[in-house]
């Protein structure tokens, strides 16, 4: 009788063995970080909190407002240091546009060049996309706004040399273009 539990645990151990050796170490172990706080001056209030993985990989940055727990902005990070998440609040702790036009970003890299940048509005809505090369140069800005987008209303708008800059309205219709290439 005492054996038939032995085998029991030990054929348990082992399956749990084979599971870990099938999908990986990474996937059982439990990445335990640590958090660094700053404070707002002559307060125990947290202004700033900076979170840290197992292996000290700085992946997100949390900012608060004076009240110590709403958050004014999130960032996240890859394991190389590269910004993919991007979010500023207002003090009801909704999304809020910033100066920049956006209250969101989303990034893409691929070995450390970006992909792709998409930017969204309160609403969660798509505003803006960035598209870059395999070298990791700009190299198409998707805008979307009212239907009277004017491309030369904002400096930013500007094509760059080879940059392709597309306008949409909300509904996602194409209404121009300016700069890029000639295509044929």
């Amino acid at each position: 009788m005492g054996m038939g539990k032995i085998e029991i645990k030990c054929s348990h151990i082992a399956i749990v063995l084979l599971t870990i050796l099938v999908l990986g170490i990474e996937s059982w172990a439990v990445s335990v970080g640590y958090d660094e706080f700053d404070y707002w001056e002559g307060t125990k209030t947290v202004r700033a909190c900076r979170r840290y993985d197992s292996e000290a990989h700085l992946r997100q940055k949390l900012y608060y407002w004076k009240d110590g727990v709403t958050l004014q902005q999130e960032e996240r990070y890859d394991l190389e240091g590269n910004t993919v998440v991007k979010i500023h609040y207002n003090a009801d702790g909704k999304m809020q546009t910033n100066v920049d036009g956006w209250a969101a970003m989303r990034a893409r890299y691929e070995d450390k060049r970006p992909v792709v940048e998409s930017f969204y509005g309160e609403d969660g809505k798509l505003v803006a996309r960035k598209i870059y090369n395999s070298s990791g140069r700009l190299v198409v800005r998707q805008m979307v706004g009212d239907q009277d987008f004017d491309p030369y209303e904002q400096f930013e708008a500007q094509p760059m040399m080879g940059e392709r800059v597309l306008y949409y309205d909300r509904s996602g219709q194409l209404k121009g273009s300016a700069g890029g290439y000639r295509q044929e």
